[in-house]
């Protein structure tokens, strides 16, 4: 009996420090960001209120910007104000003009908050230009830079203009039709086409034939999305399930995309241009195989 009273005890003991707790650390937050610039504060709700009523004029899943637009808009917010979204999300400094967007992007670039690499790790894995900082970032930036030169971007205009045609025959068609459709999952097919064309230089017709790729890259990218839901975030069981969904799609994009690369290697490693003369990794088929036939079974 004496042990129960003891474990009772030391439950509530527990439970009344985590309250305490969570009540201090609000009221830190409340606080602080009390008389900062930015929408009307409540000392119970922060911001939360004022960003869910900005929400609630938007279309649903919506890009964060439009909200933070809608509020500047709303409250007569202009340069730079903050967001107190404590405990549902991370606290936030939003700036509205581009001069004042150079200080953290060029003058003195700030490291990336770790909500980017919670949300782009599950797609793209750690250490991808979106989500590293200092010299890895700096690697990749200037690795990528020559893709983004002017120079290779117009003499990519004519491969942009030919993987658009499907596209206009596609609005044109449902112009036509007046049939409803997502111009976000039309454009999504365009802009993978190009990207595919250029990488790989063989069109890939996601636009006529569909891409289990391109829907698995949609896929995991629903799923990171869902990490922010209070609803997944509170269950674990949808979690569970969440996290066994994602390693099965991952693996089998990467099987797709291994494979892909390897092929493209091959093919320009002979090439005139000592870039393409590299040493391509070897790739165990055998074992790629095996697990293309696991994913399938």
């Amino acid at each position: 009996m004496a042990w129960h009273r003891l474990m009772f005890a030391v439950g509530a003991i527990s439970a009344f420090a985590v309250i305490v707790r969570f009540i201090y650390r609000g009221y830190q937050q409340r606080r602080f960001y009390r008389n900062l610039p930015g929408p009307p504060h409540s000392w119970l709700l922060g911001h939360l209120k004022a960003v869910g009523d900005a929400a609630g004029i938007l279309p649903s899943n919506c890009h964060p910007q439009a909200y933070y637009t809608e509020l500047a808009r709303r409250h007569n917010l202009d340069g730079i104000f903050y967001l107190d979204l404590w405990p549902i999300g991370p606290p936030s400094v939003i700036l509205t003009r581009p001069e004042l967007c150079d200080q953290p992007a060029i003058i003195k670039c700030a490291v990336r908050h770790p909500v980017a690499d919670d949300t782009l790790t599950p797609v793209v894995g750690h250490g991808g230009i979106a989500n590293s900082n200092g010299p890895l970032w700096k690697k990749s930036h200037t690795t990528l830079l020559p893709a983004f030169s002017w120079a290779n971007i117009r003499s990519l205009a004519s491969l942009m203009a030919e993987e658009c045609m499907p596209f206009r025959s596609l609005l044109s068609r449902l112009s036509e039709t007046g049939e409803e459709f997502s111009l976000e999952d039309v454009a999504a097919k365009l802009v993978f086409d190009i990207i595919f064309r250029i990488i790989f230089n063989f069109p890939l017709n996601a636009q006529t034939d569909g891409s289990q790729d391109l829907d698995d890259l949609r896929e995991l990218m629903a799923f990171a999305e869902s990490q922010s839901d209070p609803a997944v975030m509170l269950n674990p069981f949808a979690r569970l399930k969440i996290w066994w969904r994602r390693k099965k799609i991952s693996k089998q994009l990467d099987i797709s995309m291994t494979r892909k690369i390897r092929e493209r290697f091959m093919a320009v490693r002979g090439w005139p241009l000592g870039l393409f003369n590299v040493e391509v990794p070897s790739i165990d088929y055998s074992k790629l195989k095996k697990e293309e036939r696991t994913l399938q079974g």
